[in-house]
């Protein structure tokens, strides 16, 4: 069993293993561990050349918990500029996200020991309405740390971020017909790439696909983004496996084996075939 100061000194590295191990350290209580056929995903997350990332899974896979709750604390963690913009077809998935992050930085003791000068700032905001701030931020970044809010939310408004993920922007309402998908489509392209930020900003898209018409398809269709497709399992194989497609041109994890660090330097972990 690793030490605190083991794994204090793991969840500070950039690496795929890294925010394996926060994942698993933050999750101690409830007695999971981060699942198979997430680990493509972290190897994904922690690559910074891959600025476009779609994730495609069912329900019940934990690609929320690790997407939208504990990469933006791992991150966060490590540089308290950065800044984390949640949108989701539901305005209450959006804030259990916001409440668990905050939990996190608050009381979690993988967050304490990690990163013990990054705390609550509940002088410039900790709350759903206000977003969460932390310290350390500079003040040439006004944005909250982390907010979240529903697709068609008025608190969309002005916000901006350098990370935006969309989490499930598709429900069984809006994806019910070809239609009522095309106003989700309107609605993303109208409004998201607004949110970014002038130096860049991450887009990571996450959800399960309803309908050929749907947001996912129309993205993989625009052939920008890292696509994740990721089953649980194969018929007849009990063997994980995921489907993965790279934009033409670009070097990443999954072309050459190795995660590049935020810093410019190689991560020590390998692509795992």
């Amino acid at each position: 069993m690793p030490t605190i100061d083991e794994l204090t000194k793991i969840c500070r590295q950039w690496t795929p293993t890294s925010l394996a191990t926060f994942y698993n350290w933050c999750s101690k209580e409830s007695g999971f561990t981060l699942p198979p056929h997430m680990w493509p995903v972290c190897l994904a997350l922690t690559d910074v050349r891959i600025r476009n990332l779609m994730i495609i899974i069912g329900p019940g896979a934990t690609k929320s918990y690790l997407t939208s709750t504990i990469y933006p604390a791992w991150v966060i963690g490590h540089d308290p500029n950065e800044t984390f913009l949640v949108i989701s077809a539901a305005e209450n998935l959006t804030n259990g996200f916001m409440l668990s992050v905050a939990r996190i930085i608050e009381s979690n003791d993988s967050f304490k020991f990690s990163y013990p000068d990054v705390k609550p700032d509940k002088n410039a905001g900790w709350s759903t309405e206000r977003g969460l701030f932390v310290t350390g931020k500079s003040a040439a970044v006004p944005d909250s740390n982390f907010f979240g809010c529903g697709l068609e939310s008025s608190s969309l408004t002005g916000k901006h971020s350098k990370n935006i993920i969309c989490d499930d922007l598709h429900d069984k309402n809006n994806a019910s017909s070809a239609e009522s998908c095309k106003k989700v489509i309107k609605d993303f392209r109208s409004t998201i790439p607004g949110r970014a930020v002038a130096t860049g900003t991450r887009f990571i898209v996450t959800g399960r696909r309803w309908i050929k018409e749907d947001l996912y398809g129309n993205l993989m269709a625009g052939g920008n983004y890292v696509t994740m497709s990721l089953p649980f399992e194969r018929e007849s194989s009990d063997r994980l496996w995921w489907d993965i497609t790279v934009p033409d041109g670009l070097e990443c994890v999954f072309t050459d084996g190795k995660v590049l660090c935020k810093d410019g330097t190689w991560a020590g972990d390998k692509l795992e075939v």
